[in-house]
């Protein structure tokens, strides 16, 4: 059954609490979509400008926001709002629903949140990691106010979650939650510049000027998913605190990936091209379905389509004659094992680049009896493992992707963030000519587990081996 989450209780002050006499800001938030419990988790604020339809559009204004006090203390009517996803009680038993967790943001807190940023900034532009964006008075006592000259102007800045949001978590190994901001009333603010603010220490007037809340992140909270254990990581938290030793552990970890990066790739994930066809066997090949879209909290189904179109000539092309059906041994196809595939991320709009995130080998593992005889089986009695094709009839497989268990999207995935995936090869390990009738008692061996390659006859009885070439992309975009 879908969950459809209700933030409304949450939510303190909205866009009809906008005072008439204020700028009329609003606030977005965006973060990864996975937490590590060991390493940092960046949040992204934007504070943005609307337009009033008065006069008062052509005047500059500041504000004083800090996302250690207004997005990370849960004391102050501001403090993001943990939720977790779970189940509660309903009308007839237990329900999904979202539970709020209680935050401790101890003023003690080994990290600078306000902070917990990637670098400072200040004046024009921006520091380096991008982790501020807009203008800025830096001086001493005036780091946090922001200028917002008209509508549409926007200032932004990166902060990392403090370690009492961790804690609040819990020690489980999975979690959904979702943060919430509330509203608030922000009462530092005013009309004029940076500079003009400099010379005038009141700002604004009597009345404050209102964030409305609603903005929300969701994420999925994992103990060490694919991370390495770092051997130093009980003695460098013991003597420096919770998060620098989670920022250190990830300095470590990103080490250690690109080591593995540099090392050759092995010739069972290169890609099968066209040109690795086998004259004489069946012409197969994959395509991808599914929707353009993925929320952030939710697995989204794609499908496989696998299609027979005939047989392959001596070129490695489709042959124009010849065609008939097949049966194969669709278990390499639509089970986890001879499936390889492949993922990318563009960030930054059209002109940004395709990166590598992810190379999934299907294993298939799974609990099996090794020391048993193989197991005789009938072709056309056994559809779990076997199925025929027409020329031009499809067999389809779903595949999941963001979902730890399956096809995960990288932890530090954000909305916005353009996805690419597709299969890079497959292939059969047993086929031959007619349909399943035409082999209802021909029999082949597999292992006693069954979920192996057959064993009997090992070479396919003689006939060319049946690989499937690379599908084209698939690209769908990640949502809230």
């Amino acid at each position: 059954m879908n969950f459809t989450p209700d933030f409304a209780p949450y939510i303190q002050l909205s866009e009809k609490d906008l005072p008439p006499s204020t700028p009329h800001l609003s606030l977005t938030i965006r973060a990864p979509i996975e937490l590590a419990r060991t390493l940092p988790y960046r949040v992204h604020f934007t504070l943005r400008r609307l337009a009033r339809g008065d006069a008062t559009d052509a005047q500059p204004c500041v504000v004083r926001w800090d996302p250690a006090v207004d997005a990370f203390s849960p004391a102050a009517p501001a403090g993001l709002v943990l939720l977790r996803h779970g189940w509660i009680p309903g009308g007839y038993g237990m329900v999904r629903g979202l539970v709020r967790v209680p935050v401790v943001v101890d003023d003690d807190d080994d990290g600078d949140h306000g902070g917990g940023l990637d670098g400072g900034g200040g004046g024009e532009g921006s520091s380096s990691s991008s982790s501020m964006r807009g203008r800025m008075d830096c001086e001493s006592g005036r780091r946090w106010w922001w200028e917002l000259a008209a509508p549409g102007d926007e200032v932004s800045v990166t902060a990392t979650l403090p370690e009492g949001y961790y804690r609040a978590m819990g020690s489980s190994r999975y979690g959904m939650f979702t943060l919430v901001y509330p509203g608030a009333e922000v009462g530092e603010w005013g009309w004029g510049t940076v500079g003009e603010r400099r010379a005038e220490e009141k700002a604004g007037g009597t009345a404050k000027m209102v964030i409305p809340g609603g903005a929300r992140i969701n994420f999925a909270a994992v103990y060490n998913r694919d991370e390495l254990p770092w051997p130093e990581r009980d003695a460098y938290e013991a003597e420096h605190g919770f998060e620098r030793a989670n920022a250190a552990q990830e300095e470590w970890h990103e080490q250690e990936m690109r080591k593995r990066a540099e090392r050759p790739r092995p010739e069972r994930l290169r890609p099968f091209e066209p040109s690795d066809r086998v004259p004489g066997a069946p012409h197969f090949t994959v395509a991808i379905e599914g929707p353009t879209t993925v929320k952030s909290y939710k697995r989204m189904n794609v499908t496989l389509n696998y299609t027979h179109h005939g047989v392959t000539g001596t070129d490695g092309n489709l042959q124009s004659s010849g065609a008939r059906p097949v049966t194969f041994r669709h278990w390499t196809l639509t089970s986890d094992h001879h499936l390889v595939s492949q993922l990318r991320r563009r960030r930054g709009g059209p002109e940004g680049e395709w990166e590598a995130c992810a190379l999934v080998e299907h294993d298939g593992c799974r609990w099996a009896i090794y020391d048993e005889d193989d197991v005789e089986v009938y072709v056309g009695q056994r559809a779990e493992d076997f199925a025929s094709l027409r020329p031009g009839e499809s067999r389809s497989k779903r595949d999941v992707l963001n979902d730890p268990a399956e096809i995960d999207l990288p932890r530090d995935s954000l909305p916005g963030d353009v996805f690419r995936y597709r299969v890079i090869r497959s292939e059969v390990d047993w086929w031959d000519w007619g349909t399943m009738e035409d082999h209802r008692d021909t029999a082949v061996k597999l292992p006693c587990y069954l979920f192996g390659d057959v064993t009997d006859p090992k070479d396919n009885g003689g006939r060319p081996k049946l690989v499937v070439p690379a599908s084209e992309w698939f690209e769908f975009t990640l949502v809230e």
